[in-house]
């Protein structure tokens, strides 16, 4: 019951049409009236719910003695659904990647883009942005202790996971060396090359540089993050960057 309610949740039935739909399959045809019963429905809401059904393909009427029956189709029906649906993202997917060089390009050519993200669970999403892209370096000045306290081991496990399987690299530049440390953005993998900052280059805020895109996160105390969008500016901490890359030792 839980994969057929994913499907229809992944075809775009609202909880109404799937109730409708999932009675009819489970406990044979009927009639309207009795199926607003059966459900708890209201009757205009029924007949709403059956013409999306039979639009789709996926509920027949039949006249039985002057009555009008409803029933579900063959469940073997949601699988041809699924199927065009799959179809039709991967040829969208497609036409996207053929445009998306002029895209980018003509992003990059407006006004920076700044956007601000408040606590934990904003953070978070601020750091999913790079998971949106592939096969990138991202360049990261990264205090562990801070980022491992506002953004949580777990949702930075569960990002890693994500970030290796899209092979975005880091290279990231940690506080001055210490060997009580966590083991979560560690560079534990073959994604991640780290050096550590020289004892005097300290600071509780975190930036991270990729493409046009730079994001700032502050520390628990404030938790706040924000993502400036612009070419010039993410190659002004690029040098930023290089120089402090430069001395870190190894």
């Amino acid at each position: 019951m839980k994969m057929l309610e994913t499907a229809l949740v992944n075809l775009g039935l609202i909880q109404s049409a799937r109730t409708v739909y999932t009675s009819l399959l489970l406990e044979g045809d009927t009639s309207a009236r009795l199926l607003a019963k059966r459900t708890g429905l209201t009757r205009p809401s029924v007949y709403d719910q059956l013409k999306d059904l039979r639009n789709r393909g996926l509920v027949v009427e039949r006249d039985v003695e002057g009555k009008t029956l409803f029933s579900a189709t063959e469940v073997s029906r949601l699988d041809g659904l699924l199927r065009d649906k799959i179809e039709l993202l991967e040829a969208s997917r497609n036409a996207l990647e053929e445009d998306l060089p002029a895209l980018l390009a003509q992003a990059q050519s407006v006004q920076p883009k700044i956007q601000f993200f408040e606590g934990t669970e904003g953070v978070q999403q601020l750091m999913k942005d790079m998971l949106w892209f592939d096969d990138i370096i991202v360049k990261a000045f990264w205090p562990y202790r801070e980022m491992v306290e506002i953004l949580g081991e777990d949702f930075l496990s569960w990002f890693n996971e994500r970030r290796i399987k899209r092979q975005i690299h880091i290279h990231s530049i940690w506080p001055h060396a210490d060997k009580k440390i966590s083991n979560i953005f560690t560079g534990q993998d073959d994604f991640v090359t780290k050096r550590y900052a020289l004892p005097t280059q300290k600071t509780k805020m975190s930036y991270l540089i990729y493409g046009d895109k730079t994001i700032f996160i502050s520390s628990t105390n404030e938790a706040f993050g924000f993502l400036v969008q612009s070419a010039e500016y993410a190659k002004l901490m690029e040098v930023q960057f290089d120089s402090l890359w430069s001395t870190a030792k190894k």
